[in-house]
């Protein structure tokens, strides 16, 4: 933890938290994503969850968030790695 920012990697837990950060980023930010707005305001809650936490068909993908003192998520980077097997090298 530095200068009262921590950053951990998010579970199942964060799950509303976390969309609705990534919702406010695609909106406010859109050039910075090859997801749009509109697409993921549709996604269920399930989806969320499923792509903030390792899962079977994706064991090494994983979601870090920056929170700030009062514990306020405030900012994400995610990681995944390629599924198809040719490609899994790739992060």
């Amino acid at each position: 933890m530095t200068g009262g920012m921590q950053i951990r990697e998010l579970t199942r837990d964060d799950a509303a938290t976390y969309g609705a950060l990534r919702l406010r980023m695609l909106r406010e930010h859109p050039e910075a994503f090859t997801s749009s707005f509109e697409e993921e305001s549709l996604r269920p809650h399930a989806w969320v969850e499923r792509r903030i936490a390792p899962g079977e068909e994706a064991p090494y993908n994983f979601v870090l968030g920056a929170l700030s003192e009062a514990n306020a998520l405030v900012g994400t980077v995610g990681f995944s790695v390629e599924a198809r097997m040719k490609q899994r090298h790739k992060g």
